[in-house]
């Protein structure tokens, strides 16, 4: 029974930092190529879903994304830009309407 009790605290405790931190980078990753705010990871909805598939992740903050993580990305201008034939396409569209 107390092995039963350990196992159940050590899938329950959270993981180190530095997994964590790479979760992070991971999210600061997809909140750039997707062009997403990033207060994104501050909203309960995101949240929620986070810590139905894995309790365990502790997300960063937007303050913490801003001042630690995006700077620690070294090619982040390159997941943010838009190719040229996308813009084109938008200029169009708002001619056209």
């Amino acid at each position: 029974m107390a092995t039963l009790n350990l196992n159940l605290i050590k899938i329950l405790e959270p993981y180190s930092p530095q997994i964590n931190e790479n979760i992070g980078k991971v999210v600061v990753e997809m909140l750039c190529k997707d062009l997403v705010p990033f207060t994104t990871v501050e909203n309960e909805g995101f949240r929620k879903l986070i810590k139905a598939i894995n309790p365990k992740i502790v997300l960063p903050s937007r303050a913490t994304i801003r001042n630690k993580l995006l700077p620690g990305i070294q090619d982040y201008n390159s997941l943010i830009q838009t190719p040229p034939m996308q813009t084109e396409s938008l200029k169009l569209l708002f001619f056209i309407y």
